[in-house]
């Protein structure tokens, strides 16, 4: 290059820089596009804004997860900021809400916008992001935001992605569909609204129109109501699905079938019903499975585990489920051989705990405790290694528990199990006894026949001299061909 100013693109992510590198950059590279000095420290720094506005042809500004401080609003010309940025990346900074003056002069063509995981101390949502008209993706997640979201979002026709988990807003849900809906509601697919406690309500029928939807993420809030399939009437797209931590009623027609077909379904502490909803039938390629407290008294159907492709977790725990694990042991797991985390735990489910379920080598994660299950674990490296996962079934035994079964208790004259898989097939005294039986009738049969008759014992050993003297000559012709050659 014939001049640092030609200098366009940067990436110095995840080096051990220091402040000085935002004054040799406002200095000597002010043509400069794009911008990336993510995961540095630059903990104390002052200035740093100062910089950046120093480069007007800037279009992306990445600088997550580099413990920026707040800027020093005073010292900063919003007039002058750039109006060439399109994507600014602010991730896990020290930030305030200082931060919102600055960006307000520059919100002309800003299409990405992520302030998520800062300190905003409580703010909330400026009006100043409604007149960002170009504005696709904005993350406000784990910001410590409080309130509603302003009515001048209704005014974001092209919002593809809003992220705002974790945060303190409050209102109703429907307002916040309502809102949403005005102009986003044929660009809208992400919605993460998660964590937030304050959003309460239920859902609005509305929220179906948005076709363009692919996650809805509303779990830990405070809502309740009925959700049925007019909520879901055209998510065509829809994958992500987490409604948990709230007292929604799911109330689907029984031959429902949904539009969609999920990824992940997260359905923590709503209201299934008694029986496994026949819609979940109908998801096949589901690869995580939360119906956590869900009321569900149903035995568990075999369909359940359908979900071979890619299933990595499941949680029926907290329900009142009955029956045994699997009604087919010689299939059961061998599709599940994805699976990371199987929790059945507090249901009132029976049986044996199937030795196939040994054989899934990824499963990190296991509970069965709290059940009236019963008889011995089967031998695995990894059903031996989960300490907790057993207890509260006071009819199991076998390691890792410290109850030993019956059958490693009895003397050598009683029975043992060998395995557990093989039809009951037991070996005991007696099959020992009768093999014992079985050899000595064989043997005194020829060898007594031979010593009570004379005649039947000449004939033998006429035989046995007559063979010994046949193999002889052979032998002889044999070697002596081999000579001759």
């Amino acid at each position: 290059m014939n001049s640092s100013k030609s200098l366009v693109h940067v990436d110095l992510s995840y080096n051990n820089l220091n402040s000085s590198i935002f004054q040799w950059l406002s200095s000597t590279h002010t043509n400069l596009v794009y911008l990336d000095l993510s995961g540095n420290n630059f903990t104390g720094v002052v200035g740093w804004l100062e910089a950046i506005n120093m480069l007007p042809k800037l279009s992306n500004l990445i600088l997550s997860g580099c413990n920026l401080p707040p800027p020093i609003m005073s010292s900063v010309s919003v007039m002058n900021s750039s109006k060439s940025l399109v994507r600014v990346d602010l991730y896990d900074n020290n930030l305030d809400s200082s931060i919102f003056q600055w960006l307000s002069g520059t919100h002309t063509n800003l299409v990405e916008l992520d302030l998520s995981w800062n300190n905003l101390n409580g703010s909330s949502i400026p009006d100043d992001f409604g007149n960002m008209s170009s504005l696709a993706s904005l993350y406000l997640s784990g910001s410590r935001l409080k309130g509603g979201i302003p009515n001048s979002f209704a005014k974001l026709c092209r919002l593809r992605v809003l992220y705002l988990g974790n945060n303190s807003l409050s209102g109703q849900l429907s307002d916040i569909i309502d809102i949403l809906s005005k102009c986003a509601q044929n660009t809208l697919e992400y919605l993460d609204i998660s964590d937030n406690h304050g959003i309460m309500g239920s859902v609005p029928e509305n929220i179906g129109q948005m076709s363009k939807l692919e996650a809805i993420d509303f779990g830990g809030n405070s809502l309740e109501g009925v959700i049925s399939e007019i909520h879901f009437s055209k998510l065509f797209r829809l994958y992500y699905l987490d409604l948990s931590s709230s007292s929604l009623v799911l109330n689907f027609r029984f031959d429902w079938v949904p539009p969609f077909q999920l990824d992940t379904i997260t359905l923590r502490s709503c209201k299934m019903g008694p029986s496994f909803p026949k819609w979940l039938q109908t998801q096949k390629s589901v690869s995580s499975l939360d119906i956590y407290d869900n009321g569900i008294t149903d035995t568990i159907p075999s369909w359940l585990w359908d979900f071979s492709h890619g299933l990595y977790f499941m949680d029926l725990s907290q329900n009142q489920i009955r029956g045994t694990i699997g009604n087919l042991r010689s299939e059961f797991p061998p599709k599940l051989n994805e699976l990371e985390s199987l929790d059945l735990s507090k249901n009132q489910i029976n049986g044996k705990i199937p030795t196939s379920l040994s054989w899934i080598a990824s499963l990190g994660k296991l509970n069965l405790s709290e059940n009236n299950l019963f008889g011995k674990i089967p031998i695995g490296t990894q059903l031996q290694s989960f300490d907790y996962a057993y207890d509260g079934n006071r009819l199991l035994c076998g390691a890792p528990l410290p109850r030993t079964c019956p059958e490693e208790e009895k003397g050598p004259r009683q029975s043992v199990l060998v395995n557990q898989d093989s039809q009951g097939v037991l070996i005991t005294q007696g099959h020992y006894i009768s093999m014992g039986l079985g050899f000595a009738v064989g043997f005194w049969g020829v060898c007594g026949t031979l010593l009570l008759n004379k005649s039947c014992r000449y004939t033998y050993f006429n035989f046995l001299t007559f063979l010994n003297d046949w193999l002889h000559v052979k032998a002889a012709i044999i070697c002596q061909r081999m000579l001759n050659r």
